[in-house]
């Protein structure tokens, strides 16, 4: 006697009882229909990864190829086939293949963009901020900034390369707009152009939100305005640098008429001239609200002027400390309205720490309303001058405010 067992897909056991007697196949099936119900579709349902069957179906299996393999001799099998019609019936067809899937398209590698055509550069260069895969941005001509500029999230370079070294490439946004805004995360460099006329409420060149960080390098902004604060550059937290530039003829209704900082901030100015930006309350070209760092070295700030305090700068920290160093530059015919011509700082609450420390600087025919004609502080920051000299700094008298201090340098508890 052979037995044959297998599991079939419902947990059935079939076992197959060849005899070589007299036992006819049709006894032999009768048999099992005895034993495991009239289903031959259940008795035959082969697990195909384990027999092989051609069939994969439910419904039956390849009697014809199957059969022979368990010793099933050809009449044998043709008497299956014919007893046992539910299992050894045709399969089905095969279920057709599913649709291919449309390919992912690939990601498109990091590339640079060129403009060259002055007609469509402001588009241009539009579509290229806003294209995420672009990380420099070379422009070879000149143009009128018409189009809105996206927020840039990522690390990107805009760099000026026009023909000649005396001429950069000029955007002019003709007072229409402001120009580039960079959130968090971003970091901008811009080099080597100069842009001229922009118009916001805070940052008309340049508008860095919390966590952003840009870098300015060889470049002229001149002729922007800010109706709020910042005429050129604002800065809510982060990181500015500014390196060989020319910023001349900015202004902010309030403060700060080239750059306004607040909140935690590093800036970083280094080989940059300051022309003629006024802030028409403090800050004729930087003011700093926050904490944090101003580091600058070999500057030039010439006629910069602030209806309030501070010709040049203004600082006025907020919890925590705040720092400005100044080396190697130069400050000249700069005033503000009541303290300050070049510099004013104060520390507005106990918990405040402002420390100013100019190193090797000229302060040259500098002036205030009130106090300082160069540096005027309140409630006492700390001042450190090394190798610096005032020449020709004065004080104006306004019986206005209290002015009873120092005409370089005021000192107010």
């Amino acid at each position: 006697m052979s037995t044959y067992r297998k599991h079939s897909k419902f947990g059935l056991i079939l076992q197959l009882l060849f005899f070589t007697g007299a036992r006819t196949l049709e006894e032999r099936i009768s048999e099992r229909r005895r034993l495991q119900g009239d289903s031959c579709v259940d008795v035959w349902n082969y697990q195909d990864e384990v027999y092989s069957c051609s069939c994969s179906c439910w419904g039956g299996i390849d009697c014809e190829t199957t059969l022979p393999l368990y010793g099933f001799t050809e009449e044998q099998t043709a008497d299956v086939i014919e007893n046992c019609p539910a299992t050894c019936g045709a399969c089905p067809p095969p279920s057709p293949e599913p649709p291919p899937q449309p390919p992912i398209p690939p990601v498109s590698p990091p590339f640079t963009v060129s403009i060259t055509n002055a007609t469509t550069a402001s588009e241009e260069l539009s579509n290229a901020i806003g294209n995420v895969a672009v990380y420099a941005i070379y422009l070879n001509t000149s143009f009128n900034l018409t189009w809105a500029l996206p927020k840039l999230t990522r690390s990107l370079l805009i760099e000026g390369t026009c023909a000649t070294e005396e001429t950069m490439c000029v955007i002019d946004a003709h007072g229409s707009q402001g120009f580039f805004t960079v959130g968090d995360g971003g970091n901008l460099t811009v080099r080597e152009m100069a842009l001229r006329n922009g118009q916001a409420e805070y940052g008309a060149a340049l508008y860095l939100a919390e966590g952003a960080a840009a870098q300015v390098v060889d470049c002229e902004l001149t002729g922007h305005h800010a109706s709020v604060a910042g005429g050129s550059v604002y800065a809510a937290s982060g990181a500015v640098t500014i390196t060989g530039c020319t910023l001349a003829g900015n202004s902010a209704t309030s403060h700060g008429g080239v750059l306004y900082a607040t909140d935690t901030i590093t800036v970083v100015i280094t080989d940059t001239l300051f022309e003629e930006n006024q802030a028409e309350e403090n800050g004729g070209v930087l003011a700093v609200g926050g904490i944090g760092t101003v580091a600058v070295t070999g500057i030039h700030a010439v006629s910069c002027s602030a209806g309030g305090s501070g010709g040049v700068f203004y600082l006025s920290g907020s919890a925590g400390s705040l720092q400005l160093w100044a080396e190697g530059s130069l400050f000249e015919n700069c005033s503000a309205a009541t303290y300050g011509g070049v510099l004013s700082a104060e520390v507005p609450e106990d918990e405040v720490q402002v420390i100013v420390e100019l190193i090797n600087v000229q302060a040259l025919s500098n002036r205030a309303s009130c106090a300082g004609g160069v540096v005027s502080v309140y409630r006492y920051p700390e001042l450190i001058l090394r190798n610096s000299t005032f020449s020709d700094n004065s004080k104006v008298f306004d019986d206005s405010v209290d002015c009873t201090y120092g005409s370089a340098v005021g000192l107010k508890g």
